[in-house]
């Protein structure tokens, strides 16, 4: 039921629950639903590979039935809450439903040869069914981003998605659209969104413009933030967007960001974690920027030193150095990157190497390791304990 989203009914429950409310993306739920079957499925071949033929043919009659009204009921209850375009007619449905059944008793009553048959029915069954949904309707890549709404205009700034999804009338996701169109999300695409200060219940116009926000979309909680400029039925504009990266050159320290926000010029101040000596009255120039997902070089050029800012979402994973000598990351405005950069001419490169990735890199190593190592040992010493035990 969670994986059927807002057809499912109970979905809707779960995004007003606390923490589980974030979790989002309820089709994801049919990998857990998918990977349970298949151990299930698994379990229940080996077991029956071990039954005698008469038993199973006296026991599968009334599973088969079982089988045959469960296939039923699924179709009527998912026919009910579905929109009829969506699919086959009622006789296909329920003919459907049967004969699967049907066909499954028959498969497991004639006994283990044609269990494989039934195997490459199901295969042939799902991957019939997965390819029939873009087989009528191929698009080529360019036809598809030109059926995105986008933007009215492409200023190459950041978007903000509303991020309650699923709620009632809120039924679509534009987030991966827009990603596979080129444009960089403030707000991010994820499954687990992050907590996030600026962007989250406190969003204000001056927040998205430190974002680097031009576009924000018209829905949801965002149709309430005063001073966005409407520009179409679906999009508002953000004006005097701040560059994604930027120099300032004076710094406050602030643990209550929200509440210091009005008191300054973004394009002057920024608020950090901790004290900066800092208090240029010359702002220096950023000469090129490669941005890359996980690496950011910056090359710039300051008469004094500043405070480089990053529009780039604060993680203790990311590292930077400054012309190859390590440095440290400054947290900027609660939610953003920052380094203090000297004067002169300077190169920065951020580069995101949290320490999951090692960690996980490890455990991925050493699991296939060891998988080398077992299959190497049983294939050594297992065929010596056979030999012995004949």
């Amino acid at each position: 039921l969670l994986m059927f989203g807002k057809y499912g009914g109970l979905y809707y429950l779960q995004t007003w629950l606390p923490v589980i409310g974030s979790f989002r993306f309820p089709a994801r739920y049919g990998a857990l639903l998918h990977f349970g079957v298949a151990v299930l499925s698994a379990i229940a071949y080996s077991r029956l590979a071990s039954v005698p033929q008469s038993v199973i043919r006296r026991q599968l009659a009334l599973i088969g039935v079982c089988l045959a009204v469960f296939a039923v009921a699924f179709t009527v209850l998912f026919s009910l809450s579905l929109e009829s375009e969506l699919l086959a007619s009622w006789p296909i449905r329920i003919a459907g439903a049967i004969s699967l059944a049907v066909a499954a008793m028959v498969f497991w009553i004639r006994g283990p040869r044609l269990w494989p048959v039934l195997i490459v029915f199901t295969a042939t069954n799902l991957g019939v069914y997965g390819i029939s949904y873009f087989l009528p309707q191929v698009t080529t890549v360019p036809q598809a981003l030109s059926e995105i709404q986008r933007p009215p205009q492409d200023a190459g700034q950041r978007v903000l998605i509303e991020n309650q999804f699923f709620r009632p009338g809120i039924d679509r996701y534009y987030g991966n659209e827009l990603m596979a169109a080129g444009y960089q999300q403030a707000d991010g695409y994820l499954g687990l969104m992050p907590r996030i200060d600026l962007l989250g219940p406190n969003t204000t116009l001056e927040s998205l413009r430190i974002a680097g926000v031009g576009w924000v979309m018209n829905r949801g909680q965002n149709a309430a933030i005063n001073g966005l400029q409407p520009e179409s039925e679906l999009w508002l504009r953000v004006n005097d967007a701040l560059p994604r990266v930027r120099l300032v050159g004076d710094s406050q320290q602030s643990t209550t960001v929200v509440e210091d926000l009005p008191k300054i010029d973004p394009t002057q101040t920024a608020l950090v974690d901790r004290p900066l000596e800092i208090a240029a009255s010359r702002i220096g120039n950023i000469q090129q920027v490669v941005d890359r997902p996980g690496s950011i070089t910056i090359d710039v050029d300051i008469p004094e030193t500043q405070l480089l800012v990053v529009a780039e979402r604060y993680h203790p994973g990311w590292k930077v150095s400054v012309d190859g000598r390590p440095s440290e990351t400054i947290r900027v405005y609660q939610d953003f990157l920052g380094c203090v950069v000297r004067a002169g001419d300077s190169q920065v490169c951020l580069s995101f190497q949290p320490a999951s990735l090692r960690i996980g890199s490890i455990v991925c190593f050493s699991g296939v390791l060891g998988l080398i190592i077992w299959v190497v040992l049983r294939a050594r010493y297992g065929r010596r304990s056979l030999c012995e035990s004949q």
